[in-house]
Formats: C-alpha cells, structure tokens, sequence
C-alpha cells in the first residue's frame, strides 16, 4: 500500500503551484510561495496581510499588519516567524494566530532560528540572539561589523563575514572562537554538517574542517548544478539518474537510475519525490538511493515497480 505522505506530496506540488500561479482562492492570492506545516498553508495575499489556510483552501485565519514579504515567511515548532515593514522580527502562535512578541530594538536583515535561540543579523552589522519562547534579548556581538552570517550545522557555531575575514562564533556565548583566515573571499557557503562546511570559491568547492581545522578542495565534485544539499551531502539529479554525493568522505555514496530523463525532484524532510518525463513520480530514501515506492501514471493506470538503486562501495 502506497504512503499518503506520497499522494500528499504530489497534491502539495500542485496546490502550491496552483496557488503561487496568481490564481486567487477566496479572491485572495498568495504573492509568495506558501509555507506548508502541519496540513495547513500560510502566506502573504497582500503586503498588509497573512493568511492561514486548510489543505483545502478554506480560510483558517488572518493577520492584518505591514509586512515585508522579502522575507519568507518560517515555521518552527509551533511558532510563525514574519518581519514587519519596518524589519522587526514578530513572533505568532501558528495555530492560534496571536502575537507572542515583537522584537523592534533592531532591523533584521537575516535570521536563523534554533531552540536554543533565535539569532539576528541587523542592519546595523550586529549579531543579536533572543530568547525563543520571549524574543529577550540574550546577548549581542558587536565588535565587528557583520555582513552575513551562516550556521554550522546543528553545532553552536555560526560563520560571520567581515569586510576582511571571516569568523567562527560561539552561539552559547556570543563570542568569536577564532579567525577563519584560511577562507578565501569572496565564499558562497553551501551547506553544514557538525563537523564542518561546504563553500565555493569560482568554480572550486572545497570543504572546511572545525576539528582539526583544515580545508580540502573537491576536485571529484560533481559537474551538475540542479542538486539539493543536505548536512554533508550533495543529492543532484543528471538526465536519467539521482546521485548523493558525500563531501566529508568526497565519494558518491548512491545512484538511482529511472529509464526516462528526470523532469523535476522534490526533496521533503523524509524523502526525495522524483517526476520523470514519462509522468511517473518515485519516491527515494535519503540514506541508501532505494525507491521505496512509485506510482506510474498512464493510460493504462498500470502500477509497476521496475526501478533499481545501485549502493556505491
């Protein structure tokens, strides 16, 4: 039997695209892609105006305020996170839709949430961490200007760029653990695991190690740009195949191979959904690149299951 997080997934692709295109539902259109959590959508319909709505399209809810829908809009353990007109990060209760705070001290230009805290860059260069239940302010890094910041993973660390360097902060602490001078700029940071970062520098990615602090260039990294990162892999689709590719260990970890030329991919929480140009949609473990199950959609309407994952030793 087919799970019904993959017939969810193949109504979200299309809901959310029905709903992004412009066309209006209650005479009111999402002007962002919404945010799916929980079973229901939220989104912006207007620059003064957050809705909620069921997987159906039925109103939930609605905030009225000014909003800068630059920012998008996330969700995090119950908690909705917008920014106003005026940059200050507010805080509402996802099912109940009440304010819980409102941080106004500063402007956000970026934000992470974690837990443990919530952590601001402002427009002032200021790395600022609130509380995640009372939007306090915790502790404030303001020795060097700031010109953006990217976690490390899961860790309590956070990359900080300067105009000259870069630097490695300790997010229990609000304190710089040391300089990043090995880091050439100007660096596009790619993705993080615990251990370590990816970046790329041009056309070389390489991969920055916390402990012992070292950085490796990839010269097996694979050619294809359509990929989705993941900690410490890259999962990239390629005409008619799926790889991950894991940028600790440098080496291709999987492969899955569909007799027709991908068409798009999917990555949820759980799994990769694959669409093919034949219209069959795979669903793929994260972990090994085995099909777990697909749903073959022709005239037919035949179910087949074909499709094999080759484990790379």
């Amino acid at each position: 039997m087919y799970s019904v997080s993959f017939f969810l997934c193949a109504f979200l692709f299309l809901f959310s695209s029905y709903l992004f295109s412009g066309v209006t539902t209650h005479s009111h259109p999402f002007l962002t892609s919404p945010v799916f959590y929980n079973n229901f959508f939220y989104g912006y319909d207007s620059e003064t105006s957050l809705r909620k709505l069921t997987i159906s399209g039925q109103d939930e809810w609605s905030i009225s305020d000014f909003f800068n829908t630059e920012f998008p809009l996330e969700i995090h353990f119950g908690v909705l996170f917008a920014v106003s007109k005026e940059g200050h990060l507010i805080a509402y209760d996802a099912q109940l839709h009440h304010e819980l705070w409102r941080f106004q001290r500063s402007s956000v230009q970026h934000f992470f949430v974690f837990y443990s805290g919530i952590y601001i860059l402002t427009n002032t260069g200021n790395v600022v961490c609130l509380s995640f239940s009372t939007g306090r302010e915790k502790w404030r890094y303001s020795q060097k200007k700031t010109s953006s910041m990217f976690p490390v993973g899961q860790s309590s660390f956070m990359i900080l760029e300067h105009s000259d360097t870069y630097r490695l902060l300790d997010l229990s602490q609000g304190q710089i653990v040391r300089d990043l001078d090995v880091l050439q700029k100007p660096s596009v940071f790619l993705t993080s695991w615990n251990r370590g970062f990816a970046f790329r520098v041009g056309n070389t990615v390489s991969t920055f190690f916390l402990y012992p602090s070292k950085v490796e260039s990839l010269s097996n990294f694979p050619k294809s740009n359509k990929g989705y990162y993941r900690e410490n892999c890259f999962i990239y689709t390629y005409e008619q195949s799926v790889s991950s590719f894991d940028l600790e260990m440098q080496e291709t970890l999987w492969r899955w191979d569909s007799s027709a030329d991908i068409s798009s991919a999917y990555f949820s929480d759980t799994s990769i959904f694959i669409y093919d140009s034949l219209g069959r949609m795979y669903s793929i473990s994260y972990e090994t690149g085995e099909e777990n199950y697909h749903i073959d959609v022709d005239i037919s309407g035949d179910i087949s299951e074909d499709r094999k994952s080759t484990r790379l030793n």
